[in-house]
């Protein structure tokens, strides 16, 4: 895997050695397909291409860790709102350090009318929920093998922070016109 010095890198494994792969999972909950790489500007055409593939308006959550569980399970904060596509987009080109670079938060973007809805993990993977036929050939595209391969959070591994990422949270939370919503915390 390459070097985690880089910028727009959320997670990395020493001896995580995949190369750009997506896979479709189903379940009786529906279908998803899982991608990853580790090349920040395939991360980047692939996150404004599904972005793409949604409606002008989208429901955004954006899910931040904030600590974990006794059991090490992550504890989430949670902020969502009613977004057009295109304020959407301008806000990740703005934050783009934030969105692609912080293994602490989950960008999950959904039609509002829907199942269809896109999670850009803690660990730079993609998820999408109720893809579309045409959804294998984009990956495809985008330059991804179709292959199963065990995803990056199976693996021991290391999460990215950049030291300033709180101030990058709420500058990206301010641009979103974000509302707080209930958090792990809260219950």
């Amino acid at each position: 895997m390459r070097d985690p010095g880089n910028k727009y890198l959320k997670a990395w494994a020493g001896d995580y050695e995949e190369t750009p792969f997506f896979f479709e999972e189903k379940s009786e909950r529906g279908s998803r397909i899982i991608a990853w790489t580790d090349d920040p500007d395939q991360t980047q055409r692939t996150f404004y291409a599904l972005m793409e593939s949604l409606p002008w308006d989208v429901n955004v959550l954006l899910k931040i860790c904030v600590s974990t569980d006794e059991n090490d399970q992550p504890l989430w904060s949670r902020y969502h709102g009613l977004v057009d596509r295109s304020s959407l987009i301008k806000a990740v080109e703005i934050n783009d350090e934030y969105v692609f670079s912080n293994g602490m938060h989950q960008l999950c973007v959904k039609d509002p009318d829907g199942n269809r809805y896109v999670a850009f993990d803690d660990h730079g993977i993609f998820f999408l929920y109720s893809p579309f036929p045409t959804d294998a050939q984009l990956f495809r595209t985008l330059g991804f093998e179709e292959r199963y391969a065990e995803p990056l959070y199976a693996k021991p591994h290391y999460q990215c922070a950049p030291k300033n990422s709180d101030i990058m949270e709420q500058k990206f939370v301010a641009d979103l016109q974000l509302q707080a919503a209930k958090s792990d915390l809260d219950k």
